[in-house]
């Protein structure tokens, strides 16, 4: 299965997730400000901060907060570890031990974080509001099989403030053949993925409010048409004639990832130009993980790799799209045999960490 904590998307373009260190002291125009501070130099510490500073968050949501350290020489640093975070009235708000802070009821706490022998505090007030409203967007939102689209949710409370729900709401899709959320395996992004054409009902509920809205996939269109009379696309690509012995080799994902890795893709390019020449031939996707895991884990694993697959020739521009179908098969048709799942990374469980090809002709 391959199982680790995951951060993998099925786009062939590839993200970054950015760290953004914000000052929030004036004064301080030391050239490292945005370093973050090592154990070791912990105890040159003047000063802590806590951030952000007397928030006002209403009930139920969560927020990142962070401490931010100054030496005795006036620069300053984010500090991420060695810190013990407290709240003064968990009935009100609470606090995790990597500095997530949870409201619960209305109220003020006080957000203490102790490091070094020093302790930084920030009020924060719970006001006493109710969640009224929620609203999606995009609205009614189209995409071609292979592309994720963000959604966001926003909620108006009795209070008149108004919040970003994003990352608090569920969301869920009507059809998940059609539409699936968190192909990053980030929970409550509302990235979603289009899997299959058709359209589905995309909904977020918090609080016993829900809002929902439609998303339709299509098929991507094609980048050329075949002619049997010129034998060339319609943006002048020859075309050979088919090659029936045509064999693809398997590419190879990483441990608990269906994410392409570069050379996959690299792979899978050369492929494609052979696929786009034979424009006869149909192709099945399967997906395979090792043995290590949950059947159930492995299965849907299978399946984000082939579908992971067939996005990226989409959004390379494949002809004739319909001609691929996808299918995951889990643990089983393995390409060797694993002696012992508990070993992850085994020369066999790598080998079976894969996609394999089934090409056939008309």
């Amino acid at each position: 299965m391959n199982q680790l904590p995951p951060t993998t998307s099925i786009k062939s373009n590839r993200w970054c997730i950015g760290l953004v260190m914000t000052l929030l002291l004036a004064g301080c125009n030391n050239a490292e400000t945005d370093q973050i501070q090592s154990s070791d130099k912990q105890q040159g510490l003047n000063k802590i901060v806590v951030n952000p500073v007397n928030q006002t968050i209403p009930p139920g949501l969560s927020r990142q907060f962070e401490v931010l350290g100054i030496d005795n020489n006036g620069s300053s640093a984010k500090i991420t570890q060695g810190i013990n975070w407290s709240s003064t009235a968990p009935a009100v708000a609470t606090v995790t031990a990597d500095g997530q802070v949870s409201t619960i009821s209305s109220g003020t706490a006080t957000i203490e974080a102790s490091v070094a022998g020093l302790t930084g505090r920030t009020m924060l007030t719970v006001p006493d509001a109710r969640l009224v409203s929620m609203t999606l967007s995009p609205q009614q939102s189209t995409a071609i099989v292979g592309e994720d689209v963000q959604f966001s949710a926003s909620g108006s409370y009795s209070n008149g403030s108004n919040e970003d729900l994003t990352s608090v709401v569920l969301w869920t899709s009507s059809d998940v053949a059609i539409s699936r959320f968190n192909p990053d395996r980030l929970p409550n992004s509302g990235l979603v993925s289009a899997i299959a054409p058709g359209t589905s009902t995309l909904v977020a509920t918090m609080a016993n409010l829900k809002a929902s809205t439609t998303f339709t996939v299509t098929e991507a269109n094609l980048t050329g048409l075949y002619s049997a009379s010129s034998n060339t696309t319609d943006s002048g690509t020859s075309l050979n004639s088919p090659a029936t012995n045509l064999e693809l080799a398997d590419i190879h994902f990483e441990f608990d990832k269906f994410r392409l890795t570069e050379a996959a893709e690299a792979k899978l390019r050369d492929y494609l130009a052979q696929l786009n020449t034979n424009p006869t031939a149909k192709i099945q996707i399967a997906g395979h993980t090792s043995k290590s895991g949950s059947e159930s884990y492995n299965q849907r694993l299978s399946e984000q790799r082939a579908d992971a697959v067939k996005a990226f020739w989409v959004l390379e521009g494949i002809t004739n799209p319909g001609r691929i179908t996808t299918q995951g098969f889990g643990e089983h048709q393995n390409a060797e045999i694993e002696a012992d799942p508990t070993v992850l990374r085994s020369a066999a469980a790598k080998a079976n960490m894969r996609a394999s090809f089934d090409i056939t002709f008309d």
